[in-house]
């Protein structure tokens, strides 16, 4: 009804539609990974638990996928299959304004069937390549707030020298990342917090979905990143630098590396549309449901509805009988038509209980 998506022959995401507004936009999405560097005789600057640091700046994808779909009325599903260690549900609901993408991702392959290391390790991404003109320029979140404004290769409050092409690109996405240009504007909304960029590459953006490595950086873990099914105790008392020896050299790592899941939503829309703010809340800060064994009094709401351009950030119990609440403004100062002062009568926002002060 709202979204229109097509597949290409490889079974890829190759255009999105949004009816509504007639914005359509060219996008490519798969999956692929950076080779971790490695350079064993460099003590200091080769990648692990701290250190994000790629072999190169072009990530070997995967750009086939064996793809199943499924049609009802109420949702169209394509199950698409890339290897044996990456798959994805695509999901859209008749209603949805949103495009549901669900991750599979692990085992890590680390090894070949001699048990020989395919390389270093990999970091994990899953990239949408599109046809918008962002000319190196993406906003990230901040802690789920105001959208930062991202410039490749650049900081505003000092004179950046850049070293590392993709990580020297790389910010924080607790909760939505956008690129747009002057006509049309892609937002990928995340359900946990994630490294990602919109400005590595034009036209792009990528979030890493997954680690796993081999080597310890040296920055005080004394481990690789190689989370696994199985691990063996370490002995009690081994000092440096023979812990680290240890981390690397003897296997204290065993059984199935780990599988990460995770869903993403992508949202289309005119350069400047703040729609997707709702959205993003529902996905990150999702409430957590719980079921009683019986309910011995009657069911009640306690909060009326708020307008929407409010949300709740937290309430909870203080001493004394108090409660904390705290309310947010949803949008920021640019952020289209509801970025507007809004007034909330906290004396009618709690049913069934009175206001007593306020501080």
């Amino acid at each position: 009804r709202h979204l229109g998506v097509t597949f290409s022959s490889a079974g890829l995401i190759d255009q999105i539609v949004e009816k509504d507004s007639g914005v359509v936009v060219d996008v490519e999405q798969s999956f692929g990974y950076y080779e971790a560097r490695d350079n064993v005789l460099d003590f200091v600057e080769r990648e692990g638990a701290y250190i994000f640091r790629p072999k190169t700046n072009t990530p070997t994808m995967f750009e086939r996928a064996n793809v199943t779909v499924q049609k009802t009325e109420a949702v169209q599903e394509v199950l698409q299959v890339f290897n044996t260690w990456i798959s994805q549900r695509v999901r859209l609901s008749a209603t949805a304004k949103h495009l549901e993408l669900t991750h599979t991702v692990g085992p890590v392959p680390v090894l070949d069937e001699i048990a020989t290391p395919l390389n270093a390790g990999m970091d994990v991404i899953s990239r949408f390549k599109t046809n918008i003109a962002n000319r190196g320029i993406s906003y990230t979140d901040s802690n789920g707030r105001e959208m930062q404004r991202r410039t490749r290769d650049f900081r505003p409050s000092w004179d950046f020298k850049q070293t590392e092409g993709v990580a020297g690109n790389y910010f924080p996405v607790s909760a939505a990342m956008l690129i747009k240009d002057s006509s049309k504007q892609l937002t990928l909304m995340v359900d946990s917090s994630h490294g990602g960029s919109g400005s590595v590459r034009d036209g792009e953006m990528e979030v890493m979905l997954h680690r796993r490595l081999l080597y310890d950086d040296r920055r005080g873990v004394f481990e690789a990143l190689d989370e696994t099914e199985f691990m063996d105790s370490y002995p009690e008392s081994i000092p440096w630098p023979a812990s680290q020896v240890w981390g690397d050299l003897f296997t204290h790592h065993h059984g199935a590396g780990l599988i990460t899941r995770g869903t993403h939503w992508l949202h289309l829309g005119v350069s400047g549309d703040a729609s997707w703010r709702s959205l993003a809340h529902s996905l990150y800060a999702k409430p957590l449901i719980y079921f009683p064994a019986s309910v011995n009094f009657p069911v009640r709401s306690f909060l009326s509805e708020l307008p929407p351009e409010v949300e709740v950030v937290s309430l909870e119990p203080a001493a004394n009988g108090k409660l904390l609440l705290r309310l947010a403004h949803q949008y920021g100062a640019d952020e289209g038509r509801r970025a507007k002062r809004v007034t909330v009568d906290v004396d009618r926002l709690f049913i069934h209980h009175d206001v007593v002060s306020l501080e």
